[in-house]
C-alpha cells in the first residue's frame, strides 16, 4: 500500500543549510487541530479510543491531519549518522583454549579469569538483597539485631 502513503519530508544535510540572518529557507511548523476537551468529553474520547477498530483508525488520521506523519513518520534524513567511532580499535588478542575439560570446568575456569569488581569505597550500604540473602542464611534475624543494639545500650549507660 505504498501509494496511499503521504510523501514524507525530506531533511537537508546541517552542513548545506544556511542557518544566519539573510537565510531563504522555509520553516514549515505543524498547525495542530485539536479541540479542548474536558469531562465528559475526554471520557468518551479515551473510550473511542479504547474500542478495538476505532482506537487503531483514530490516531491514525489524527496524526495525518496534523501533519505528523509528513514531518515525523515518513521523513527522511540526508546526513549521515552522528554516532560513529573517531579513532580505530584494535581488541586484545585472545588465545584459543582447546581443553578436553568438561563444560561446567569450562564455566569454572572462565569465572577464575574474571577480575571482581573492586568497591570505589570501603563503606558500603547494604541493599534490600543483602538483608534478604543475610536474614534467609540465617547470618541475621530481629531478635539478633535486637540483642546487640540493647548491649550497646547497656555499655553506653
Amino acid at each position: 500500500m505504498g501509494f496511499l502513503k503521504p510523501k514524507g519530508e525530506i531533511y537537508k544535510a546541517v552542513e548545506d543549510i544556511d542557518v544566519g540572518p539573510n537565510s531563504n529557507q522555509f520553516y514549515l511548523t505543524a498547525n495542530v487541530k485539536a479541540p479542548r476537551m474536558a469531562g465528559f468529553l475526554v471520557k468518551v474520547f479515551a473510550w473511542l479510543l479504547e474500542t478495538p477498530i476505532f482506537g487503531s483508525i483514530m490516531p491514525y488520521f489524527l496524526k495525518r491531519n496534523n501533519l505528523i506523519h509528513k514531518l515525523v513518520t515518513f521523513a527522511e534524513l540526508q546526513e549521515s549518522p552522528l554516532y560513529v567511532p573517531l579513532h580505530y580499535y584494535e581488541g586484545g588478542k585472545e588465545e584459543e583454549n582447546q581443553s578436553g575439560a568438561s563444560p561446567r570446568e569450562q564455566v569454572r575456569q572462565a569465572l577464575g579469569c574474571m577480575v571482581a569488581p573492586k568497591p570505589l569505597y570501603s563503606f558500603s550500604r547494604w541493599t534490600i538483597l543483602d538483608y534478604s540473602t543475610a536474614y534467609n542464611s540465617k547470618l541475621i534475624t530481629p531478635t539478633k539485631v535486637l540483642i546487640i543494639i540493647l548491649f550497646l545500650i547497656s555499655t553506653l549507660i
